[in-house]
């Protein structure tokens, strides 16, 4: 475990996505209603690509980005969650508004093999450098992040093979008029990496983790919510 000191200076957005892409045609998106997931702590993190998450980071949660208003309608917005739904809360900045905050990130590993169907693909996930198996330890975590086991393995699957595809094209060794899957040069097996962002004490591996220090008079939400249906995180193996 690493502990980061408390810091209330920086602001960061997390974007929510309203619907996500499974597949390479629209009959594969599926809409997602993660605001509402959140407020009701169906959805206690989120994973995202890359590593600029720190614990003590304040959190704007949208819905939808800012950056793109013109391309949703209703416009993407900005939304509060109740005091409940998140561990760790700012100070009350200059208008008296306070934010829910980063507690935890945890780093993860996904490994697709392209050559194998998707459905039997169980072991693909790492947390912390930790396997997750078997499968309900999967669908535990899928769903701790407002999804199920195959709308989660489908989501990062085809968002993994969108970066390999960039990343043929880039090399030259992409043929264009053939599906992804009937390239003669596709790896056998793609990768991503990237955080867990917990606004929650949910953390699956302590030991891995960084974790926000917390000071005396930090400002923790009043409720509990380690008896969450679906927080079942305590059965993850060691």
């Amino acid at each position: 475990m690493v502990e980061v000191p408390y810091q209330n200076d920086t602001t960061m957005l997390l974007t929510c996505k309203r619907i996500l892409k499974t597949g390479f045609t629209e009959a594969t998106q599926i809409k997602t209603e993660f605001p509402l997931k959140i407020r009701n702590q169906q959805k206690i993190h989120t994973f995202r690509f890359g590593d600029r998450w720190k614990p003590g980071h304040k959190i704007h949660f949208w819905d939808e980005s800012p950056r793109n208003k013109k391309h949703f309608d209703p416009p993407p917005r900005q939304f509060t969650i109740p005091i409940e739904s998140a561990h760790q809360w700012s100070d009350e900045d200059k208008k008296g508004k306070i934010y829910p905050l980063c507690y935890a990130t945890e780093t993860w590993d996904m490994i697709f093999h392209t050559t194998q169907p998707l459905m039997e693909q169980i072991s693909f996930l790492s947390i912390g450098g930790y396997p997750i198996t078997p499968i309900w330890h999967l669908t535990a975590v899928a769903n701790n992040d407002g999804l199920t086991l195959s709308q989660f393995r489908a989501y990062f699957f085809h968002a993994i093979m969108e970066n390999a595809i960039e990343g043929m094209k880039l090399e030259g060794k992409w043929v264009n008029r053939k599906k992804w899957h009937d390239q003669p040069e596709l790896p056998n097996t793609i990768t991503g990496t990237g955080q867990i962002i917990h606004w929650t004490d949910k953390i699956y591996y302590k030991d891995q983790a960084q974790i926000l220090q917390l000071p005396d008079n930090a400002r923790k939400s009043t409720k509990n919510i380690g008896s969450l249906p679906n927080c079942n995180l305590t059965s993850l193996p060691e």
